[in-house]
């Protein structure tokens, strides 16, 4: 949004084209999230005993849903701004929508050892902005001891732009066919498929990965 948007009204494009572009680009609520962080205005607070929290500079939790909704429809895009100028994110600067997500200031909401994806296993970092794929996992045993190195060996953006980077704008949508042990196949924008299938040996860094991860696809689902 931000930028984007109003950029896209200066240019002249249709409302239907607009907005169909931004609801493609993945869900709103989790672009606006990004937005607030990279504004500095909310971060998100990873814990490992209870699901992800995204606060804000108090340290309340920030819910950026109602915005959200707000932002998709023409007849509100300007209540949806001024709105997110009353939190102190400043659209002109915190432009929502790229040529493709980069994971800049993403934040990790969950880790998944030994998934595999197209029948291949990987690692899978769970961020705010979309999956790292990391391959040659190793052994299931050994997958909280890895994951927890390895997101302590280098910054969420250097890891995805060493390894295989999805993001979610990229999921047209998402068919889940089994929840425990996750069974699912990724629609993309390009018109391929990637199918994901956690093993019962895989390994959840935090408890409630799987839970946020789904959370994400329910969202990506209803845009």
């Amino acid at each position: 949004m931000g930028a984007y948007v109003q950029s896209g009204w200066q240019a002249g494009l249709a409302p239907d084209d607009l907005f169909g572009a931004v609801r493609f680009a993945g869900p709103m609520e989790l672009l606006l999230d990004n937005a607030a962080v990279r504004a500095g205005r909310a971060r998100w607070q990873l814990s490992w005993t209870g699901p992800a929290r995204f606060i804000g500079t108090d340290g309340e939790p920030l819910d950026l849903a109602e915005i959200a909704k707000l932002a998709v429809d023409p007849q509100t895009l300007d209540e949806a701004l001024a709105r997110l100028a009353e939190l102190g994110i400043d659209p002109a600067v915190s432009t929502v929508v790229q040529s493709r997500a980069t994971a800049d200031n993403a934040g990790v909401i969950g880790a998944i050892g030994n998934v595999k994806i197209d029948d291949v296993e990987h690692d899978l970092l769970i961020l705010d902005r979309g999956l790292i794929l990391v391959g040659n996992p190793g052994k299931a045993g050994d997958g909280e001891k890895r994951l927890t190195a390895l997101l302590e060996s280098a910054p969420v953006a250097d890891l995805a732009a060493s390894h295989r980077f999805l993001p979610y704008e990229e999921m047209v949508s998402v068919n889940v066919t089994r929840e425990i042990p996750l069974r699912a196949e990724l629609m993309l924008h390009d018109g391929k498929m990637i199918a994901m299938k956690e093993l019962y040996g895989s390994v959840l860094l935090e408890k409630r990965s799987r839970d946020n991860l789904l959370a994400v696809f329910e969202r990506i689902n209803e845009n």
